[in-house]
C-alpha cells in the first residue's frame, strides 16, 4: 500500500513541475516575443509642424524642392525685376523626396516622405502608414536603397508611435539628408525590417 501512495505523489510532483515549467515558458513568450502585440493595433494621427491649422496633412506639403535649398519667390515685374528678391526662405514643409511602402518581413503600406520644415531641419512623416504591431519595432533612415536587404547604414530616429496612421520623426542634425535613401520599418529585437519605402527622388506633387 506505501509503494501506489509514493507513486502517486511522485506523479503528482511530476505534474507540478510541468506545470511550472509550461507557466514559464508561456511568461518567457509573452515577455520576450510578445506576440500579442500582433493582436493589438496603435493608431497615430500626427499633424505636420509648421501648419497651424491643419486639418489635411497631405496636401499642404509643397513638393519639388530639393533638401537645403531656398525656395525661388515669384518676381512682381518679371525676371529681373527691380527691388525683387531672388529668393526667400520657404515658411511652410516641403515634401523633398517620397516614396511608397512594400512589405519585407510584414505585411506594411503606406507612403513616407523626407520633409523639409521652415527652420532648414528635416523630419520623416509617416502617412496611411498601416503595417503589424510588434516589440522593440523603430523608424530609420538607410543609406542603401529600399528593398536591397542592405540595413547597414540603418539609423535608428524613434520608437514607431503607431503601427497604424500618421507620423513624424525628427532627423537629427548630424544626419546627411542628401545620402538618404530609404525609410525602414525596423524591429530592433529580431533585426528584421517590416517593410522600407525608397527615398531617391524627388517627391511628385
Amino acid at each position: 500500500m506505501i509503494r501506489p501512495r509514493a507513486d502517486r505523489s511522485r506523479r503528482r510532483t511530476v505534474l507540478a513541475l510541468v506545470s511550472v515549467a509550461i507557466v514559464a515558458v508561456v511568461v518567457v513568450v509573452l515577455v520576450v516575443f510578445q506576440p500579442q502585440r500582433l493582436l493589438i493595433d496603435t493608431e497615430v494621427h500626427e499633424a505636420l509642424p509648421g501648419l497651424a491649422m491643419a486639418t489635411s496633412t497631405t496636401a499642404p506639403v509643397i513638393a519639388g524642392a530639393a533638401p537645403g535649398r531656398a525656395e525661388a519667390s515669384p518676381s512682381p515685374g518679371g525676371e529681373g525685376a527691380p527691388n525683387a528678391p531672388a529668393a526667400s526662405s520657404p515658411t511652410h514643409p516641403i515634401a523633398v523626396a517620397r516614396g511608397a511602402f512594400t512589405s519585407v518581413a510584414h505585411p506594411t503600406a503606406g507612403t513616407a516622405l523626407l520633409v523639409r520644415l521652415p527652420d532648414g531641419s528635416h523630419l520623416v512623416r509617416l502617412e496611411q502608414l498601416a503595417t503589424d504591431n510588434g516589440p522593440d519595432v523603430w523608424v530609420g533612415v538607410s543609406r542603401a536603397a529600399a528593398g536591397s536587404g542592405d540595413y547597414a547604414t540603418l539609423r535608428r530616429l524613434e520608437p514607431l508611435k503607431g503601427n497604424i496612421g500618421d507620423q513624424n520623426y525628427v532627423l537629427p542634425p548630424d544626419v546627411e539628408v542628401a545620402a538618404l535613401r530609404s525609410v525602414v520599418i525596423w524591429c530592433d529585437r529580431f533585426s528584421v525590417a517590416f517593410g522600407d519605402a525608397p527615398l531617391d527622388g524627388t517627391a511628385a506633387p
